[in-house]
Formats: structure tokens, sequence, C-alpha cells
């Protein structure tokens, strides 16, 4: 079984994806962004290659999804619905994403989405916030630096047209209900990792 967050950047995903697992004590598998070869071109506008990138992307998160276990309970940090919402929305060019489309189509032949995905439902506003929190403190993230409000829309619209594919059974979470203004970082933590768990416990296996 595996279960995936899903949501903007800056919503939380890798962190609460590590506390829920080890709230289950089970497998977690986190999405490897700093081993990207273009990560620094991310979020720039210049210079930038966008097939490359997205290709670069569903490589590391491909490889990584056929190597889950699907007979134990893993928990993630992405799905692999990921990669093609991102590509519809930084490839415009037909071509390009039509290349992307076979090679999404040929390396995920054969495996199936995430049977249940926690997503983490935060304002472009308040995932910016996070974002430019989080990079001062993680120099992995220091490729976030160029995100702009108007990329978060753009990434949110998307999920929004995408939610009910991101996986066979899709959960919401207000972040909005969850954070407290001026909270300690870890108890807003705990508060959004025990939120998910308790709205994920209704659908474990027994």
């Amino acid at each position: 079984m595996i279960v995936a967050f899903e949501g903007l950047p800056g919503a939380g995903k890798t962190t609460t994806a590590r506390m829920l697992a080890a709230r289950l004590q089970t497998a977690c598998v986190i999405e490897s962004t700093h081993d990207h070869p273009f990560l620094d071109s991310v979020y720039r506008d210049d210079a930038r290659h966008d097939l490359e990138v997205e290709l670069a992307f569903l490589l590391l998160h491909a490889n990584a999804w056929r190597a889950i276990d699907r007979d134990a309970v893993t928990v993630t940090d992405f799905t692999r619905v990921k990669d093609l919402l991102f590509a519809r929305d930084m490839l415009t060019v037909a071509e390009d994403l039509d290349v992307f489309k076979r090679a999404y189509s040929r390396l995920h032949q054969g495996s199936a989405d995430a049977d249940v995905v926690i997503y983490l439902r935060a304002s472009p506003e308040l995932a910016l916030e996070r974002v430019r929190g989080r990079y001062k403190l993680d120099s992995h993230r220091l490729f976030e630096t160029s995100m702009e409000l108007e990329r978060l829309r753009r990434i949110e619209a998307q999920y929004e047209a995408q939610h009910d594919d991101l996986g066979r059974r899709v959960l919401d979470l207000e972040l909005a209900e969850l954070l407290q203004p001026d909270e300690d970082a870890q108890n807003s933590k705990d508060r959004v990792a025990d939120a998910a768990l308790e709205l994920l416990a209704p659908h474990l296996p027994h």
C-alpha cells in the first residue's frame, strides 16, 4: 500500500511524510531533489531547458516509484502523477509535451497510482512564505529562491484540475485550519502529522 503526500512546494510534504512513517513504523520514500542535474534552473526563467528539467524529474521519481514494495505500507512525499502535472504547466511546446508523455507512459508501464493521497492544501501565499523560510535553513533548497507567487498559483491550478487523479483515493488536509500564528515550529509539524494519521487511519489495512 502506498500512502503519498501532495501539495504545493512549501506545504510540508517531506516533513509530514517522514513523521507519519515514524508514527506508523513503516518505510518512507523521499524524492531525491538534490540529485536533479539541472536543479538550479528549475524556477528560473532564463537559460532554462524545460524538457530536460522535466525529464530529469521523471527519471528520478519513476525509478524510486517502481522500487516501492506494494505489499507493505510505504509513505512517500510525491505521487507518480506529480511529474505529469508539472510538465503540463512547464512544457508549452506541444512537441516537448508529447515527448514527455511518451516517456512517462513507458517508464510507468505496469506501475499503479498511490492507494491513498493526502493533499496538503495550502494557499499560494502561505506556501511562498514557508518556502522562503526553509531555503534560509537548508542549502539544498537554494534553487527555490526564484520561486514566485504567480508560479505557485499556476501549480495550484494544475493540482485543482487534476485533484481526483492524484491517486486511487484523495484526502484533503487543510493547513490553514491546523497552523497557528507564532506557534513553535515543532508543535505545528506534530499537529499536521497527527491530523494526517487521523485522516488516514480508516483506510489502513487491518
